[in-house]
């Protein structure tokens, strides 16, 4: 039997990836062929992708973030896919996200938007209450913001700010919003210059991080640890997306679900998309059984099992307009983050400069929370010169 292998990636949690591995065999039981996930970590996720692409393997399908595409159209790798394959998968209609878009001379669709997130603004109703802060109102600017934890440190809680301090995606998609929210940038969109070296940016990447003194704990602290302190009201409000909404239902019963707000973030929320891609080295016949895996994998029910197991939103067009979206207060409010908000330029060398950037947010952290920051400004400027100084070779 025909075996059709896939490259999804997935999280640590291991309860997860078992049930990706029940939706793949349920999935197989109405095809005529073997599906193969195969489960990789996004810490090495881009390597593994560039092993793909490089030796030609048996991978036919896989998971990539949307910026990274022009880096592989440039290598001339992925499948382009027809009108007739968009048709066949729903139409340009059955998704949203398509202006993920490539940054690149090569035209035609590469990728299929699958699921998507935003970062919003999760708060306790009764601790904003009680220190006399209107989210909608002040959690709408960066001086809003830091007025609001002020009120909550002085009236309600010690340590209201629960952050990650440890290197992670999630951490820089936050921090954006600060940057976009000062009218400054990271990288132009031809990639030939380092916004976040300007002075706006370094303004604004040093009030992110002067933050720190309304964090719960000052040491190198996990996403998960954070949503725990702020599960466990050792913490007023944090950021987060949609698989921090999981989280709480996960953490807690109805009653306490009910008395979480959620709010837009500080200036321009970041939108990220995770797409579908199939590899241009695959058989005609081959690639005939991945375009029927995905009018299966695609379908709605499909897509909103994969969407509450990732922890994520559906690109499903008709799902976003279900109930389940529309009157839910927190995925609404993620969905409007998502609308109203914007990703990184789509550079074929993103992905590295993004990695890097992790990394000197972990240091600047590293440093801060070592006490080694007596002046916020001058440690932010100190590694940002060293960030700019590794990636300018990358740069067009």
């Amino acid at each position: 039997m025909t075996s059709l292998p896939i490259s999804l990636a997935r999280s640590w949690d291991t309860n997860k990836n078992h049930d990706v591995l029940r939706v793949f065999t349920s999935m197989a039981e109405e095809l005529d062929f073997d599906v193969v996930p195969n489960i990789m970590s996004w810490s090495t996720l881009w390597d593994d992708i560039q092993q793909i692409a490089q030796n030609k393997s048996s991978m036919v399908i896989s998971e990539v973030g949307s910026t990274w595409l022009a880096n592989l159209v440039e290598q001339d790798v992925l499948y382009d896919f027809t009108e007739e394959d968009i048709a066949r998968l729903g139409g340009f209609h059955a998704f949203s996200k398509w202006n993920v878009g490539v940054n690149t001379a090569r035209r035609g669709v590469y990728a299929i938007p699958w699921l998507m997130d935003s970062q919003v603004m999760y708060y306790w109703r009764d601790m904003i209450d009680d220190a006399g802060v209107d989210p909608t109102f002040e959690f709408a600017s960066v001086n809003g913001f830091e007025h609001a934890l002020e009120k909550i440190s002085q009236k309600v809680i010690r340590f209201p700010w629960a952050v990650s301090t440890l290197p992670n995606p999630a951490s820089l998609h936050q921090m954006a919003s600060w940057i976009w929210g000062s009218d400054a940038g990271i990288i132009n969109e031809k990639g030939s210059h380092l916004q976040i070296l300007d002075i706006k940016a370094i303004q604004a990447i040093t009030r992110y991080f002067s933050l720190y003194r309304y964090i719960p704990e000052y040491s190198q602290t996990s996403p998960t640890k954070m949503t725990e302190y702020f599960a466990n009201r050792q913490a007023a409000l944090m950021m987060g997306g949609t698989h921090t909404y999981y989280d709480f239902k996960r953490l807690l019963p109805p009653h306490q679900m009910n008395r979480i707000g959620v709010a837009l973030p500080p200036g321009v929320p970041f939108v990220g998309t995770q797409v579908l891609v199939m590899w241009k080295h695959g058989s005609d016949d081959t690639r005939e059984h991945a375009l029927r895996f995905l009018e299966s994998f695609l379908s709605a029910d499909i897509h909103q099992q994969m969407s509450e197991i990732n922890g994520l939103m559906s690109t499903n067009t008709d799902l976003l307009n279900q109930p389940m979206y529309q009157q839910n207060e927190m995925l609404w409010t993620i969905n409007t983050a998502i609308q109203i908000g914007r990703s990184y330029p789509a550079l074929p060398n993103w992905a590295d400069i993004e990695l890097n950037l992790i990394n000197t947010m972990g240091a600047i952290w590293e440093d801060i929370l070592m006490g080694k920051a007596t002046d916020i400004e001058n440690v932010v400027f100190k590694h940002l010169i060293r960030f700019g100084q590794t990636v300018r070779p990358m740069l067009s």
